[in-house]
């Protein structure tokens, strides 16, 4: 009997940590339960948003939002490029109005400004001895004098105006040259501000939608 009662009782001490195992693993299996329960209104939620029907005009929005926005971020680059000819089409003016004008033709354009002067001059007694009335023996022989010299630089000066003929031809033609880059730069301003209008417009045209979509769904829920 005594040999007995000693085995149940080693039986019963090797079977006892059973149930503490299994209690111990029972502790995850409830905390997944318990997350697959905190996450299931996710899964009512995916079905009420199957359930509900997508407006048909959302899809035509919003791709007329993308196209308005690939055509905005177009506009703007083409923008950005127009400026940057523009910056490089002034510098190689100016570079290359230097070269003529201090080098190729620095001689001719130095007695154009001569002569330029000296009709100043002219004019400026001219309007003096008007604004003074009856002039002096003295006075009239200066104008007579500047009119001579007037008219002996002007007879001398028309080899010097064939001669810088080149220059004013590159000078119009390099003028015109960032004319055209300016002209080219406004054009491109006003067609990004026409694309901007047209994306923000999108916008707008989508988030009143969405606004309708949500005040009919109240309504709907309401009811």
């Amino acid at each position: 009997a005594a040999a007995a009662q000693s085995a149940a009782l080693q039986v019963e001490a090797e079977a006892s940590p059973t149930p503490s195992i299994h209690r111990a693993r029972s502790a995850p299996a409830k905390a997944a339960a318990t997350e697959e329960d905190e996450f299931s209104w996710r899964a009512h939620a995916e079905e009420d948003d199957d359930c509900s029907p997508i407006d048909e005009r959302v899809e035509g929005l919003i791709d007329a939002l993308n196209k308005a926005r690939d055509l905005m971020n177009a506009e703007q680059m083409e923008l950005d490029k127009s400026k940057r000819a523009l910056a490089v089409t002034e510098e190689n003016t100016k570079c290359e109005l230097g070269r003529l004008r201090q080098r190729e033709h620095a001689g001719n354009l130095s007695r154009l400004a001569l002569y330029e002067k000296h009709k100043k001059q002219v004019a400026e007694a001219h309007e003096e001895a008007a604004a003074e009335g009856e002039s002096s023996g003295e006075r009239r022989g200066r104008l007579d004098q500047l009119r001579a010299e007037s008219l002996q630089m002007a007879l001398k000066m028309q080899e010097v105006f064939d001669a810088l003929i080149p220059y004013f031809t590159c000078v119009a033609i390099l003028e015109q040259q960032v004319e055209d880059a300016r002209q080219l730069v406004v054009t491109r301003q006003q067609e990004c501000r026409a694309a901007r209008r047209a994306y923000h417009a999108s916008m707008d045209a989508l988030e009143a939608l969405s606004l309708e979509i949500q005040k009919r769904q109240q309504e709907v829920t309401y009811l």
